[in-house]
């Protein structure tokens, strides 16, 4: 197993040192947890790792009254709010749900990681596409 990039936990740490929480939000197995997340050495690097299999709901999932099922007790704990966020992600945003949230959602392959983390490197706080 290896990152996407060598470059990933040099990124992640400049974030945060501007105070930029940074997460690992999956819809993987367990196998991610349990294996991949204590070989890469994840922990120490992020903030938090959210998976679904731990949350047993996934990033799409919604309750009744439209807020995020897999995000919320994290945004509650952290007193985050969606408008607050950055979501980078391979997935779609099927009808566009976390977007309506106020999460800004940029759909990227797995290679773009490292251009979208570059980007918010020089100014965290941007919104959207900057």
């Amino acid at each position: 197993m290896k990152l996407v990039s060598e470059e990933i936990p040099t990124l992640v740490k400049k974030l945060r040192g501007k105070k930029v929480k940074v997460v690992i939000a999956t819809d993987n197995m367990d196998s991610f947890t349990r294996w991949t997340a204590p070989a890469l050495n994840l922990k120490p690097i992020f903030d938090e790792i959210l998976s679904s299999h731990e949350l047993k709901v996934t990033k799409s999932a919604f309750g009744k009254n439209g807020e995020s099922l897999f995000f919320k007790d994290y945004f509650r704990k952290n007193n985050i709010k969606p408008q607050e966020t950055v979501l980078i992600d391979d997935g779609e945003d099927k009808e566009n749900r976390l977007g309506r949230l106020g999460i800004d959602y940029r759909r990227i392959k797995a290679l773009g990681l490292v251009a979208a983390l570059k980007r918010l490197t020089r100014n965290p706080a941007c919104r959207k596409a900057c």
